[in-house]
């Protein structure tokens, strides 16, 4: 397994932010920057992981936002998460 480097975790970390706007596969893996694209696949799908976070409204209602990715490892980072 190799390891990121600190600007690439950064880079990662930022995306996240963007997910909850983003809602195509190419969009998310045309605005990685070059220095993780080829690395790693982003999904969007309806079978995407989902979650509820916050408080008793938030479950009340099962609101939902976008916040967070899960990205497949390719080439050097094939097998990591």
């Amino acid at each position: 397994m190799n390891t990121l480097t600190p600007a690439q975790a950064v880079q990662l970390a930022l995306l996240a932010y963007d997910a909850k706007d983003i809602k195509s596969t190419d969009l998310i893996n045309n605005s990685l920057s070059p220095a993780l694209r080829g690395k790693f696949d982003f999904s969007v799908s309806p079978s995407s992981v989902q979650g509820v976070s916050g408080g008793f409204i938030s479950h009340l209602f099962g609101l939902s936002s976008g916040f967070g990715l899960v990205g497949h490892g390719t080439g050097a980072f094939k097998g990591s998460l």
